[in-house]
């Protein structure tokens, strides 16, 4: 059963949110994402506890009267305009022709299919050693002596005793996709430098520390047939199409011609300066004359 735009969702201290509440804040969301949105309690909550916050709070508002300042009208007024630039994107890139994507998709892969592959996978164990706790020639010392005793003694077991990462609690210092561009630099150098399942690093520093890898798993990128990828190849292509084509349009707005009031223009430096603070009084005598002269 489809419920009336008008049905009540929730209220909360005189405000109500209606189902065409809820409906026009998912307006800034692409159609496609607004089930994923809904499809989930927690967000659910969030977004109705939010609308009527905000409610709440205009109407707390509007009570003061403050809808009927000037300044505050034409902010409402420009957050409307807001609204209608965001609908207009959103309606300019559903409109968009990018011709057969399927069809340029598939000449991408065929040009190229090892850009398509499943990347190398490298996973590996650490140790970290901070400078938090230590001088940064204390930890680099530390963690030479741990390189040393790593090549004889369980790798586990020294990431328990003497890792400075927080996250060994619950993983016991393995790293997943250790050599990727998530990772800082030098640290995912020498995971892709690891061969062999039990291979060890030289010491490494980063900014987090200086770092022992062992190498756990390494699996050498695999080829994937055009069927393994063709809906992501598609829907990737889809969106850096679409997004060019509209910045390619929003840019084509910002490149016309301006013409500027430069006197108005000038006025904005010093339009919302604070006035200066009024000179205090001088002190006042007291009512009953103590401290001042006698006139006698």
């Amino acid at each position: 059963m489809r419920l009336e735009p008008s049905t009540v969702v929730a209220e909360r201290g005189g405000a109500k949110v209606t189902l065409a509440d809820v409906d026009a804040a998912l307006l800034k969301l692409p159609r496609g994402k607004r089930a994923d949105m809904m499809n989930s309690p927690r967000r659910i909550e969030e977004t109705i506890s939010q609308l009527l916050l905000t409610r709440q709070m205009a109407n707390e508002a509007r009570k003061q009267e403050l809808d009927e300042n000037a300044d505050i009208k034409r902010a409402i007024e420009l957050a409307a305009e807001g609204v209608l630039g965001t609908q207009y994107i959103l309606n300019y890139r559903l409109d968009l022709d990018l011709g057969n994507i399927e069809l340029l998709a598939r000449e991408r892969y065929d040009a190229n299919p090892s850009a398509f592959d499943m990347p190398e996978y490298v996973s590996a164990y650490h140790i970290l050693i901070d400078t938090e706790k230590r001088t940064d020639e204390e930890a680099a010392e530390l963690a030479e002596q741990l390189r040393q005793r790593a090549d004889k003694e369980d790798f586990v077991q020294l990431v328990k005793e003497y890792s400075d990462d927080p996250s060994k609690a619950y993983n016991d210092g393995l790293i997943p996709d250790a050599a990727s561009s998530k990772m800082a630099a030098e640290f995912a150098d020498a995971a892709a430098n690891l061969e062999k399942p039990g291979d060890l690093s030289p010491v490494v520093k980063t900014q987090f520390g200086y770092h022992i890898l062992k190498l756990d798993t390494r699996k050498a990128a695999t080829p994937r047939s055009w069927e393994q990828v063709k809906d992501q190849a598609v829907a990737r292509l889809q969106a850096t199409l679409s997004d060019q084509r509209v910045k390619e349009h929003v840019d084509q707005m910002r490149s016309m011609a301006l013409d500027a009031n430069p006197d108005a223009v000038a006025s904005l430096r010093t339009r919302y300066l604070l006035a200066p603070a009024p000179a205090a009084a001088p002190a006042a005598a007291a009512k009953s004359g103590a401290g001042a002269k006698s006139a006698d």
